[in-house]
């Protein structure tokens, strides 16, 4: 049974996107969404042509190990058509729930200096607090955000991978593919509220019990981040940007991670 206090946070992220727009206009943050656009775009471009390339190569290979192209019975050309369409789909499922899994990481990972700066640029504009530019503490967050990014991975590949073939069966397999979406919007939220908790130089440890504290709000930022993420096209461009943005609105108005 999930808490009062999830739902509130939940209530809280929603709203925090209502504004990022607005917000992002208001305070002219426009020109941060370039590189993030960008890098999405060309990632995503590799994505869909990987998919395209290598589905049919993988659908190939199972026919062949299977052999239903020898099969010879009344109606076998048709029966051996329609699996090279079911097993080009599956396989084509299959391989955009992992190519998605890996491109979201890479791109957090690759983008998480730069986020990291928006959510500081968030933070001056709300409460008027400055960062000023420190080389070794810069240097002392890359491998921090690089561990923060190899510990969500390796908690939720495994779930991803187990709900995913548990997606294939008849019926009950909707509520596993929902479960996907849960774990992987709940680490996504994960990732943008720590660019605030490693402005306060929490542990990698501190930062995940504060940020399990208040998951209602760390499953609303990144069930946004994956719901955006959906729109052809512009989804892949703004996503990132609008996470974090609604992420740094909501963590330096009251929503607090203590």
């Amino acid at each position: 049974m999930l808490s009062r206090q999830f739902w509130t946070d939940f209530k809280t992220g929603i709203r925090c996107y209502r504004s990022a727009i607005p917000y992002i206009l208001k305070n002219k943050l426009i020109k941060y969404s370039l590189l993030p656009a960008i890098l999405g775009a060309m990632l995503w471009v590799v994505l869909i042509t990987s998919i395209f390339v290598v589905s049919p190569e993988v659908s190939s290979l199972v026919e062949y190990f299977i052999g239903y192209d020898s099969y010879e019975f009344r109606g076998s050309g048709f029966f051996g058509k329609v699996l090279d369409v079911l097993f080009t789909l599956i396989v084509g499922l299959g391989m955009l729930a992992a190519y998605y899994f890996v491109f979201k990481y890479i791109l957090l990972t690759i983008l998480g200096p730069f986020l990291g700066h928006v959510s500081e640029e968030i933070e001056k504009i709300e409460t008027g607090k400055e960062y000023p530019f420190d080389r070794t503490k810069l240097i002392r967050d890359i491998p921090r955000g690089l561990h923060m990014n190899a510990r969500n991975f390796i908690r939720e590949m495994p779930l991803t991978v187990l709900f995913l073939l548990c997606s294939f069966i008849p019926v009950v397999g909707v509520a596993f593919t929902f479960l996907i979406f849960v774990i992987s919007s709940y680490f996504v939220g994960f990732n943008m509220m720590d660019y605030y908790n490693e402005r306060r130089e929490m542990l990698v440890g501190e930062s995940a019990d504060a940020i399990w504290k208040r998951k209602g709000f760390a499953f609303a930022i990144g069930a946004g981040f994956n719901l955006i993420m959906f729109v052809p096209i512009l989804g892949v461009l703004t996503a990132p940007m609008m996470a974090v943005v609604a992420s740094s609105i909501g963590l330096n108005n009251g929503l607090k991670n203590e």
